[in-house]
């Protein structure tokens, strides 16, 4: 445990506590209202004091790898937040507050039980990092549309079984991970996603893709593997920027010969057997020494 004195050191700026089995907090931490950073991460925390509340100094706080499954609404206070870490915790729901934290550039819930997000965190229009991996979500809501500045969105490893065509408004976004749900279907709109460096989709259970990806002219890597997919569309071929393309040929029937005009291979890899026909510029693929790697159903690189 911590001493109450602790609320003494009243001008201290930044406070690391990381890795010391706490259990609790004083309530005095809340005194120290010149704090600009704190860390209490991995440590075995099951609740936060409501005095946190009275840091409205704080622009970064790391709650990482506790034990929490509820914050305190007085987080709300903490206007001039930036960071947000809360990843590896219990937490089931979020509060409305934390929807007044303007200035907040990077959120972080990773690895926690959530199924949906309050519609108030659509008023974080700075925010430019939302990390939501292995949580409970079946849905992204619409209004995520909201986060115009955001720059990379990670939904991997949820229960979504759709994305929003809201989803094709965030025109800011460069890296976009929808991995491991139960998507069967996309937005068309995803194709208005003009600055996408890295779009990953694997382990869905997507048959299709819209032709609208052909549109994605920055696009540099494209992680399909791991889907049913029987076709892909020709308008893969218009993204001269690819380099990389994961994929898993179990039911594909052929591939588009697009593909093979692309200018800036890198990485073609291919699991789970070949497609019904295999094109000759696949095959040249193997043995073109401008690609760094080519991965075959055999696992094995040319």
């Amino acid at each position: 445990a911590l001493p109450e004195c602790l609320g003494q050191l009243t001008q201290l700026q930044s406070l690391n506590l990381r890795n010391n089995q706490l259990t609790e907090l004083p309530e005095s931490l809340g005194q120290l209202t010149h704090l600009q950073s704190l860390d209490i991460s991995c440590n075995q925390l099951t609740v936060l004091p409501e005095s946190l509340g009275q840091l409205t100094q704080l622009q970064s706080l790391e709650v990482s790898n506790n034990r929490l499954t509820a914050l305190p609404i007085e987080l709300g206070r903490l206007t001039q937040l930036r960071k947000l870490y809360l990843g590896c915790n219990q937490l089931k729901a979020l509060p409305e507050e934390l929807g007044q934290l303007t200035q907040l550039r990077t959120l972080d819930l990773p690895v926690n039980q959530l199924t949906d997000l309050p519609e108030a965190l659509g008023q974080l229009d700075k925010l430019r990092t939302l990390d939501l991996r292995d949580n409970q979500m079946t849905a992204l809501p619409d209004w995520i549309c909201q986060f115009t500045q955001l720059w990379r969105l990670n939904v991997w490893g949820n229960r979504l079984i759709g994305a929003p065509e809201s989803l094709g408004q965030l025109t800011r976004l460069e890296y976009l991970d929808l991995s491991a749900n139960e998507l069967t279907g996309l937005p068309e709109s995803l194709g208005n996603l003009k600055r996408l460096c890295e779009l990953t989709l694997s382990g869905n259970g997507l048959s299709l893709l819209p032709e609208t990806l052909g549109r994605l002219a920055e696009l540099h890597s494209l992680w399909l593997d791991a889907n049913p997919l029987t076709a892909l569309p020709e308008s893969l071929g218009l993204l001269r920027k690819l380099q990389l393309l994961s994929l898993s040929a179990d039911q594909l029937h052929l591939l588009p010969e697009s593909l093979g005009r692309l200018p800036s291979w890198r990485f073609f890899m291919l699991t789970g057997g070949q497609p019904a026909s295999m094109p000759k510029w696949l095959k040249q693929l193997a043995h073109d020494a401008g690609m760094t790697s080519f991965q075959t159903a055999a696992q094995r690189w040319v």
